[in-house]
């Protein structure tokens, strides 16, 4: 008998079967598929299609998950903090495809193991080499070049993965029909490593670092260069059948700078860095079939200089320097996923978390209950190297249970609670060169969430299709705003312009997938509303009068549809289709004169929107013929990004034009961007 081809699929029924809630797994092999910008196969743009996962447009750093900002996320590759994953202007991630084994995108039920930010968790893991053979792939498009190898060093021991990617995307940038982009120079580059060993057969070191740079000119006056640095240890034993441990270390730095030299009298170099170090303990400990109980600890050491400037060459800049800030994050963690019987399924889990600032640094306290400025400065106290200056401690609950319908159905609930010590201030709706990153101390108290969710699942049509909806609402405390006329950069007493307040978030998911066959892809549709809302009384610490009033990245509807049809074995062809509403915006309302003075008056904090988001793109694949001995396997992609040429807003400005408001809206990208890309793995 001639046999039809057999498929092996892990996790097909996870989607019903898991207790957790809000996780989907991004499949780096699906990634190519999927039509692309510029050619890149890009897994947070990818994760920007499913639910509850967006932006605030074309160009914007940063993702906004379930109403949280993007400070809000905790991204991690190999377990070290990512603090800027993205390249050119935030059109790619920083993780290449080509080393990325798997990474998984966590909206609620974040595990007890994990902690330190409000929103989600992105866990990416690289991949480790194959230690039989030797393999590699090369990946040319007009934008990117990429290399990647697999080496055995040690047959069924050892081996080393090793990737880069390097672009020379200058002229793309030209060609945008916008002038502010006509002199702009972006260029990015970055490296990975993991390398892999076992030795006997219940120990196993796996050893990774990573490297990336951006530069970047978007006029004729500045350069902007941003890197982050990463390298991690991590030793997993098996002590025996029932307990392993996983010991993990590592180090995390990002930096960025901008250098101006355009008028030599005022030239500077402006920058800022974060440092940090980390180390975790974790047993998994299997008492019988149906528990699985997780327990240690984690601490994570911050040394952060907020900004300094320094004058170049004969400049009459006057050099500035923030004060470091220094803290100490410690948790504890233990958790059990266990079945109480075949129909339900429970995840409990608690994480207690302690944060401490500490010297050298000088600190001002001000007067309970009042606004922070001069007037009402009570003391200012200096703290010696390493003194502890306050402590912030809390739990934070994480719970889940699931209850099986039948065998093709599933509901589930969860609580999620999660602090966040470490925030960046910003005036800009996306990751900006002038945010301000800040650790928790006196007058900064550490955020607050706690998300309740719930969720049905079920499988369609022999488990052909997977149907999830979900709805949360989550209530957030201590969210930083800045001050109308606020003044971020280089502030020495950076509380006296910025205010904390609360906020909420809720929204209703939905997503119908199509893993496998000929046709296959998801359509995901989310209904969601994030608002904030600062009350004092005080009007300087007021915002909207007090009342609720939407966030700067709040987007009510978003619908995306993402299909691949597989023609033939080598032929396949993708499109996507995105739409969602118009992020939120202050419109000027009017103007009048007050002693002679023309004054504008705006309209409620984000009272209006700009125009909606449409997008269509298309790609097709050509896959390299199969014969067995070929040297390598080669395949194209071909991909037209924004299809239909929309104009796309991205965002909407006004000018007084002698004494008359004009408003004018900027598009990024706002015509159609063929890329064509050749793969070939040998």
């Amino acid at each position: 008998q001639i046999l039809q081809e057999v498929t092996i699929t892990s996790d097909q029924s996870a989607n019903v079967s898991n207790v957790r809630m809000g996780a989907a797994s991004l499949n780096m092999e699906e990634l190519k598929n999927v039509p692309k910008i510029l050619g890149e196969n890009d897994m947070i743009q990818a994760a920007l299609t499913l639910p509850g996962v967006q932006n605030v447009g074309e160009g914007a750093a940063g993702i906004n998950v379930r109403g949280g900002k993007t400070d809000q996320n905790l991204i991690q590759l190999n377990h070290a903090t990512i603090y800027n994953p993205f390249h050119f202007f935030g059109f790619f991630s920083s993780f290449n495809a080509d080393i990325t084994a798997s990474s998984e995108l966590i909206k609620s039920g974040i595990p007890a193991t994990y902690g330190g930010r409000l929103s989600s968790l992105l866990n990416v893991k690289m991949k480790k080499a194959n230690k039989d053979h030797f393999s590699g792939k090369i990946g040319l498009n007009p934008i990117t070049t990429k290399v990647s190898v697999e080496i055995p060093l040690i047959k069924d021991r050892t081996s080393l993965m090793a990737g880069g990617r390097t672009t020379y995307s200058d002229w793309v940038v030209r060609e945008i029909p916008n002038e502010n982009f006509k002199n702009s120079a972006p260029s990015f580059s970055d490296f990975a490593i993991n390398l892999n060993h076992s030795y006997g057969e219940s120990n196993s070191i796996n050893l990774s670092g990573y490297y990336s740079t951006d530069k970047f000119k978007l006029s004729t006056d500045s350069i902007n260069n941003y890197s982050n640095i990463n390298g991690s240890l991590e030793w997993s034993h098996l002590i025996n059948s029932k307990l392993s441990s996983t010991l993990i270390a590592g180090a995390t730095n990002y930096q960025f700078s901008i250098d101006y030299e355009a008028q030599p009298e005022s030239a500077f170099d402006y920058g800022f860095e974060i440092n940090e170090q980390f180390g975790k303990l974790i047993l998994n400990y299997f008492p019988s079939d149906i528990h699985d109980v997780q327990v240690g600890t984690d601490i994570k050491l911050y040394n952060l200089q907020p900004g300094k400037i320094r004058p170049i060459g004969m400049s009459d800049v006057t050099p500035e320097k923030l004060q470091t800030e220094k803290g100490i994050e410690r948790a504890f963690f233990i958790s059990d996923e266990f079945k109480l019987s075949q129909k339900v399924s429970l995840y409990g889990g608690l994480r207690y978390s302690f944060f401490s600032p500490i010297g050298n640094r000088t600190v001002d306290y001000y007067q309970s209950g009042s606004p922070k400025n001069d007037a009402t400065r009570t003391a200012t106290i200096d703290y010696e190297d390493g003194e502890v200056i306050d402590t912030y401690h809390g739990p934070e609950l994480r719970f889940s249970g699931k209850y099986s319908l039948n065998s093709q159905s599933s509901v589930k609930l969860g609580v999620t609670q999660m602090r966040q010590y470490i925030h960046a201030i910003s005036s800009t709706v996306s990751v900006a060169p002038t945010d301000t990153w800040k650790l928790s101390d006196p007058n900064f108290a550490p955020q607050k969430s706690i998300q309740y969710s719930i969720g049905y699942y079920r499988e369609l049509m022999n488990k052909k299709l997977e149907l999830s909806v979900e709805s949360y609402y989550k209530d957030l405390q201590n969210l930083l705003d800045y001050k109308i006329g606020a003044d971020l950069v280089l502030n020495q007493n950076l509380e006296t312009e910025v205010i904390q307040g609360e906020g909420r978030a809720y929204g209703l998911e939905f997503l119908l997938k199509k893993p496998t066959g000929k046709l296959n892809g998801w359509v995901s549709y989310t209904f969601s509303k994030s608002q904030q809302k600062f009350e004092s009384d005080f009007a300087e610490n007021r915002i909207n009068n007090g009342n609720y009033f939407s966030s700067n990245f709040e987007k009510p509807h978003d619908l995306s549809i993402v299909t691949n049809y597989k023609y033939t074995r080598r032929y396949s062809f993708s499109m996507n289709v995105v739409y969602s509403t118009g992020r939120p915006i202050t419109y000027p309302t009017g103007q009048y004169t007050l002693s002679g003075i023309e004054i504008t008056h705006f309209s409620k904090r984000n009272g209006y929107r700009i125009p909606n988001y449409f997008r269509v793109d298309l790609s097709v694949n050509i896959e390299g013929s199969h014969k067995v001995n070929k040297p390598g396997h080669g395949y194209w992609s071909i991909s037209i990004y924004n299809v239909l040429a929309r104009k796309n807003v991205y965002s909407v400005f006004f000018s007084n034009d002698n004494g008359t408001i004009k408003g004018y809206e900027l598009s990024v990208l706002g015509t159609a961007i063929p890329s064509i890309t050749y793969n070939i793995k040998f």
